[in-house]
């Protein structure tokens, strides 16, 4: 198991959206540890598929 730590722009949230491969598994809101009210300050979890 491994992992990808990236900070993606929404456009290439949606790309990985439509991946055939990658699937998406969750979302963990990370704003409450960070200053300010940024909509990117969370994990998203994708599995990629065979």
């Amino acid at each position: 198991m491994g992992g990808v730590i990236h900070y993606p722009s929404d456009e290439y949230l949606t790309y990985l959206m439509t991946v055939d491969e990658m699937m998406f598994t969750d979302e963990i809101d990370c704003s409450d540890l960070f200053g300010g009210n940024s909509e990117r300050e969370r994990i998203m979890i994708f599995e990629i598929g065979q």
